[in-house]
């Protein structure tokens, strides 16, 4: 669905969210597996649940210090924080082990959805393409976009561990639109937080289309997203016609 905004708009780029846009993970996966085994080897006789008790309550906390800042902390600190919490000294070179584990687990389970490679160098031959993700961990958001060969179509890739800040600040989008070189009118926003995507690149003056995959109402109080649709092949259809 477009909306009034819309019409006459010719964008030169888009710039795509990863996770829950361009990836998704793989549904039953065993993302914890080698975490598992990595806390079982490192740490040992500490029972894996109180480990997550541990990460979880290691994330709470970074949550409160972050407050309204979206300032980033990196999957390592994360890891850091949890040996802390454990009684285990902070350890930069066990929280690293523990980190890759982690990573490995959740780079397995990363799958790109069927036809949306095709989708995306289509668009690639008509739209300058960028990625703005909130990750905590930049070499594994780059190394699935190179495995699931996604990494060729893109033209700017900001990761938020690698920036420093998250969306929805205007900086991690501006900074994108740099490396794109386009103005914020000329480019698209695809992504499926309402908040952090849909509301961060509005402010940020790009338009903006919605994943709505849940078929749920906009929150209200964000800035509305210039298009809806279901997921990026319905999107596609908009992009890829005469229309636009």
């Amino acid at each position: 669905m477009s909306s009034p905004r819309a019409r006459g708009v010719r964008y030169r780029g888009l710039l795509f969210d990863l996770f829950g846009t361009l990836l998704f993970f793989r549904e039953g996966a065993d993302t914890r597996r080698w975490l598992a085994e990595a806390v079982r080897a490192e740490l040992p006789g500490v029972e894996f649940e109180r480990f997550l008790e541990a990460a979880r309550w290691a994330s709470i906390a970074m949550e409160e210090e972050r407050g309204d800042s979206h300032r980033e902390f990196s999957s390592v600190e994360r890891f850091r924080r949890t040996l802390l919490a454990l009684g285990f000294p902070g350890d930069v070179r066990v929280a690293e082990r523990l980190c890759r584990a982690h990573m490995r687990g959740l780079a397995e389970a990363a799958e790109l959805p069927r036809g949306y490679r095709d989708l995306v160098a289509a668009l690639a031959r008509r739209y300058r393409l960028g990625l703005v993700s909130n990750f905590d961990h930049g070499p594994t958001a780059r190394e699935i976009l190179a495995r699931l060969g996604l990494a060729g179509f893109l033209s700017a890739v900001v990761i938020s561990e690698e920036f420093g800040w998250r969306k929805p600040r205007r900086e991690i989008f501006f900074h994108a639109l740099e490396q794109l070189g386009l103005p914020p009118e000329e480019v698209l926003f695809v992504g499926d937080t309402p908040a952090d995507d849909i509301d961060g690149a509005r402010r940020a003056g790009l338009h903006a289309a919605w994943i709505d995959a849940r078929r749920v109402q906009f929150p209200s109080g964000l800035c509305a997203p210039t298009f809806v649709v279901a997921d990026l092949h319905a999107l596609g259809e908009i992009l890829l016609s005469e229309a636009l």
